[in-house]
């Protein structure tokens, strides 16, 4: 957002707000010295935008080197921290003040012309001059930049093409994206086992009532792992990364809650290990064990099971959701900022 007070001073200068209104707008031009100049803020921080044509040929690549170091020396005078010049024009951020401003673009635009580098006459993309017709000027994001009128129209094409050109990824960046997802699943599920035979138990020594309820929760942290551990090896968004993602995250869960409850039961009960080869430890958690005459002498551990079973589902079922359409939302293209207008230079 650009403040009152260089808003002023710019327009001073002959710089217009990029919709005709009010200061707030994210950026202001003007056809300043010959060069279509951009100037915007952002955190305290101003950046300015010069467009222009450089022709490859070793002739310029000398000027480019030779207005980089000039840019490089001012460093310091202006507060400059980034700067960057390419073959469509000379990129500056700046944290000085508003009252330096006009210096600034003074500089920048005299060192410009001291290299006989192409300005407001001629086409930034073609480097064709401007006939007749009025030139374009093409607002890209925030950065204007002035063309011919086919390269206007190219400039919108070629965004569109860019903005929807998949992800490429070989088969082996999704295939790591697999295994990862099934280690990260694998993690969350050791969590469970870590919970309900050491956490948990040290908690009910401490007299803190029954936290299972709340470890329930690890569901969600199962999801999470299964998302990251794909999405860091593979950033291509398809059927493969929502079926990976989703299966690692409930059959994790489910297996953490299944297995981790058993072992919390041995622990408690003070049983052996070698235990989980009889089965009925299993099914005292998979079903009603209890005799209907000794229903009220015994705890009904499959009932509880299924109770934390059914939460820690959700808990996985929900993260999964919310990271399923983060991707979704990440795999629509994404649409530049773009527009065109008749520029007219006096």
């Amino acid at each position: 957002m650009i403040s009152k007070n260089l808003s002023n001073i710019l327009d001073s200068l002959g710089f217009t707000s990029s919709n005709n209104s009010s200061p707030k707008d994210s950026n202001m031009y003007s056809v300043y010295n010959g060069y279509l100049t951009t100037v915007s803020c952002n955190s305290n921080k101003v950046f300015v935008y010069f467009n222009f044509r450089f022709i490859e040929s070793d002739e310029n690549n000398l000027k480019k080197y030779n207005i980089s170091n000039s840019v490089s020396s001012m460093m310091n005078k202006y507060d400059i921290s980034d700067y960057s010049i390419t073959s469509t024009g000379l990129r500056i951020t700046s944290a000085c003040n508003d009252e330096s401003i006009a210096e600034l673009l003074d500089e920048c635009t005299s060192l410009l012309l001291g290299h006989n580098v192409r300005g407001a006459e001629y086409c930034s993309e073609c480097g064709n001059k401007f006939g007749s017709r009025n030139p374009k000027k093409v607002t890209i994001n925030s950065e204007n930049y002035i063309m011919c009128e086919h390269c206007a129209v190219m400039a919108i094409e070629d965004s569109k093409k860019i903005d929807n050109e998949p992800v490429n990824e070989d088969s082996k960046g999704k295939a790591k994206g697999v295994i990862f997802s099934v280690l990260g699943g694998i993690i969350g599920f050791f969590l469970y086992v870590l919970a309900y035979t050491v956490i948990i138990p040290w908690i009910k020594e401490l007299k803190l009532g029954d936290v299972r309820y709340i470890f329930c929760a690890l569901g969600c942290v199962v999801a999470v792992l299964a998302y990251f551990g794909y999405r860091i090896f593979c950033k291509k968004i398809d059927t493969t990364a929502y079926v990976t993602i989703s299966i690692s995250s409930l059959i994790f869960a489910a297996l953490g809650q299944l297995i981790g409850s058993v072992l919390g039961f041995i622990a408690e009960g003070g049983y052996r290990f070698s235990s989980l080869l009889n089965k009925h430890f299993w099914l005292v958690h998979l079903r009603n064990t209890i005799p209907e005459e000794s229903a009220g002498e015994f705890i009904n551990r499959s009932a509880e099971f299924y109770k934390l079973f059914g939460i820690s589902m959700l808990f996985a079922a929900i993260g999964t959701a919310i990271f399923i359409l983060t991707l979704k939302e990440k795999s629509k293209p994404k649409i530049k900022e773009i527009n065109i207008e008749t520029l007219k230079l006096s």
